[in-house]
């Protein structure tokens, strides 16, 4: 007999197909859930790291003084005014900027603090290059002062360039004030340093004017010498026209005499500009004034620039999420598990019956508190202490207790009982088949659960036990009996003994029964005159107990002459690409797979899917 067609699990594919791109909040959350312990020991560890970084790494502080731009001083010739003037204010800002970061500057500072001696700016040679230059004074002898020298002219030009990368220039906005700031490992050495930056900056404007005062002097000096014999000159020949006079028309005469008197009169303006200029000019070589002030001096800082602590500890919480996260991602793509019921319908195709508790060994972890050696128990305070608990022994469920199940796992079996009855709504009779990807797995304890369930809601129920590896429900629920499923395969008789045996149980068990070597239920299921064709006229609900996929053939054979067959999952085990591969097995011996049922799933991992 070949299994139905059943729309509704089609239709429930199909469903489950359309949905499977879309990614909710609640997965997103489930995620994180599931993963929490990774991303929390990820944020543990990048946060140590951060702090021990902050406790190790050493403090840079910096100090800042304002220096403020004055256009409106200076002298310049007109020509050089009209130039001044047609600079932008940016251009001005700019060039002094640039005067303050040269190394002229740099040299002064350097050279009044003694910065050359200090540990921050000077590097002591480590070990290996001491022991080169030890190596090349054997050969080479000693250094002659002209590599002296160059050596002290390298080591001043590296402290130079130490200093420039520790010092910063800025523009206050739009406005002519620059912002000097210094970078130290000590407070106030960033302080001093920044005030003697802008000292040495004002005191550079200072002597470049009075240079320049000095040279305009010299020069307007020969200048004056010059226009004052040119003017005296100019005077002696007017005096010496009226004295002795010229021969000619009276007209002539007059004429000359007014442009010798307009010649001198020119030279006398010339002289007597140049005279104050020259005055002006000598002035300011006594009495400089700069184009800037100090607005502000450098206050030695009360706080750490560097490293910013609040920022390091943000960057560190943000590393560990996204590093965890990452981790989870790999480590749910490489292991592929099942991480919710959703994925079953979305990756295999099939749908999730169910969802069930690790069932096995539920009663001895609410026991133990801290599994303790052995060997302890002998000493008697230990044995008396309330936190002291010996390993627990691998214990499971039995069988036979099995109709006094607790409300939580006849709940959960319940719901797999009612996805199994929807999708056979047309069927009069049910044959199933409950079968695992591997052994272990807890298929055997979901059939007799599920023959509970049914035969305790008024359906004649047979339970057989075709699992040849294990045969637990035969060792633990059939009493020993010798007449089992082989026998009654092949007479009528033992099946008719089946039937009229007494038993405790709601539902009759089939079991194991006697088997010959090489003698196998699978080759008698599809027989014409097989009692199987009598056990689904007889019982309302059949089911096998199948063999594990993984160490029996007979799971596939069976399984096409039932009418569908569910796949147990154990969940901490099983990932997605063996039960897809389980699945695919199942379909290509024309098996109809009803679903997956996940078994072995704890309390929290349950409630967290159910929000």
């Amino acid at each position: 007999m070949y299994p139905p067609d059943p729309s509704a699990l089609r239709i429930n594919r199909v469903h489950a197909l359309q949905d499977a791109q879309s990614i909710s909040l609640r997965e997103i959350l489930a995620f994180v859930r599931s993963n929490i312990s990774i991303i929390a020991a990820s944020i543990t560890v990048c946060t140590l790291l951060a702090i021990f970084y902050l406790l190790m790494a050493t403090p840079i502080y910096s100090a800042d003084a304002s220096v403020l731009i004055e256009t409106s001083r200076g002298f310049n010739t007109p020509n050089e005014a009209v130039r001044t003037d047609l600079m932008t204010d940016q251009a001005r800002v700019e060039n002094q900027m640039e005067i303050i970061k040269s190394h002229r500057v740099a040299q002064v500072v350097i050279a009044k603090l003694q910065l050359e001696s200090n540990d921050e700016f000077s590097t002591s040679p480590t070990s290996i290059s001491l022991l080169f230059q030890s190596i090349a004074k054997i050969f080479s002898g000693e250094p002659t002062a002209e590599e002296l020298a160059r050596e002290r002219k390298k080591q001043s030009r590296r402290v130079q360039a130490r200093f420039i990368e520790r010092m910063a220039v800025r523009r206050i906005g739009q406005s002519l004030v620059m912002e000097v700031a210094f970078l130290s490992r000590s407070p106030e050495l960033a302080a001093e340093v920044a005030n003697e930056i802008a000292d040495a900056y004002v005191r550079d404007i200072v002597n470049d004017r009075s240079e320049l005062a000095r040279r305009r002097t010299e020069w307007l000096s020969e200048r004056l010498d010059l226009l004052q014999k040119q003017t005296f000159d100019a005077q002696r020949a007017v005096e010496r026209f009226k004295l002795l006079g010229d021969t000619g028309p009276a007209a002539d005469i007059r004429a000359k005499l007014a442009e010798l008197e307009s010649v001198s009169q020119s030279y006398r303006r010339m002289y007597d500009g140049f005279l104050q200029q020259y005055a002006e000019t000598s002035q300011r070589v006594s009495y400089p004034e700069p184009d800037a002030k100090i607005v502000s001096q450098a206050e030695i800082p009360l706080r750490k620039t560097h490293p910013r602590s609040i920022l390091i500890l943000a960057f560190s919480l943000f590393l560990g999420v996204a590093s965890g996260t990452g981790i989870a991602l790999v480590r749910s793509t490489m292991k592929r598990s099942v991480g919710a019921p959703k994925q079953i319908p979305e990756q295999i195709g099939v749908p999730c019956l169910g969802v069930t508790s690790d069932i096995g060994g539920a009663i001895s972890r609410n026991r133990v508190r801290i599994p303790s050696p052995p060997w302890l128990a002998s000493v008697p305070w230990l044995a008396k202490a309330p936190w002291f608990a010996l390993p627990p022994a691998p214990t499971g469920l039995s069988l036979s207790s099995m109709g006094d199940m607790n409300f939580a796992l006849s709940r959960q079996l319940r719901e797999v009982k009612a996805s199994i009855n929807a999708l056979t709504l047309r069927q009069s009779s049910l044959c199933i088949g409950v079968v695992s990807p591997r052994s272990g797995s807890g298929a055997t304890t979901v059939a007799a659960g599920l023959a509970y369930l049914y035969a305790n809601s008024g359906k004649k129920t047979l339970l057989i036990d075709a699992c040849n590896n294990t045969s637990r429900l035969s060792r633990e629920l059939s009493n020993g009996d010798q007449v089992g499923l082989m026998q009654a395969m092949r007479s009528t008789d033992a099946w008719t003994q089946v039937l009229e045996r007494e038993t405790t149980l709601p539902f009759r068990l089939l079991p194991r029964g006697d088997q010959r070597d090489g003698d196998s239920p699978a080759d008698r299921f599809g027989a014409k005159d097989s009692s199987f064709q009598r056990m689904r006229e007889e019982f309302e609900v059949v089911i096998v107990d199948l063999p594990s996929l993984s160490t029996s053939s007979d799971a596939r054979t069976i399984g096409s002459y039932l009418d569908g067959v569910v796949v147990v999952a154990d969940f901490a085990s099983t990932t997605i690409d063996k039960l897809t591969s389980a699945v695919g097995e199942l379909h290509e011996a024309r098996s109809d797979v009803l679903g997956v049922v996940l078994n072995k799933v704890d309390e929290n991992r349950r409630v967290r899917w159910r929000m």
